[in-house]
């Protein structure tokens, strides 16, 4: 949702994610494809030593499939960080 200005979840929201330009990771990732149920492959558009770590802080962190689209249902996208 980062990457998508489209996103509901980011329209919703209502402040950027500095860490995520801040780190250049706007620029350093060019896709993330679904592999799987339980995998996703990052293609990126330059070597980022520091990508794996990134991806380990609190802004980058995973949330349900279920839980975002109970959110939606509710009208309640920008609940996504808070809850």
């Amino acid at each position: 949702r980062l990457l998508n200005a489209d996103d509901p979840f980011r329209k919703a929201y209502p402040s950027e994610s500095p860490y995520f330009t801040d780190m250049g990771m706007n620029t350093t990732i060019k896709q993330v494809e679904k592999v799987d149920d339980q995998t996703v492959r990052f293609h990126l558009n330059n070597i980022d030593a520091a990508f794996i770590q990134n991806l380990a802080m609190s802004f980058a962190s995973i949330q349900s499939a279920e839980y975002a689209a109970q959110l939606l249902k509710e009208g309640k996208a920008g609940d996504i960080n808070q809850k």
